[in-house]
């Protein structure tokens, strides 16, 4: 189990081709820090093996601005939940 803080970067943000042609141009996403959670657990398969599972949650807010013949900015939420599985070898 684990807890800390998470730093995102925003970066290649682009509209798609929709927004674009309504006029929307120069999408610029602010860094955003939050918090981030993680529980997993570790099974030493034999002397060189071991699996990994783990979930990820992390919190990312951000606000976006616009420019073009569209001017403004906006909240964006983005809390995706993260999970792996890892299958690992020791030499």
């Amino acid at each position: 189990m684990g807890a800390g803080i998470n730093y995102t970067i925003f970066f290649d943000e682009k509209f798609s081709s929709t927004y674009k042609e309504a006029g929307f141009s120069d999408l610029d996403l602010d860094g955003s820090f939050g918090l981030s959670v993680q529980l997993g657990a570790d099974d030493q398969l034999d002397k060189n093996w071991s699996l990994n599972a783990s979930a990820h949650y992390i919190n990312t807010d951000t606000s976006f601005k616009v420019g073009g013949s569209v001017n403004g900015s906006d909240e964006v939420e983005i809390d995706p939940m993260v999970y792996s599985l890892m299958l690992a070898y020791k030499f």
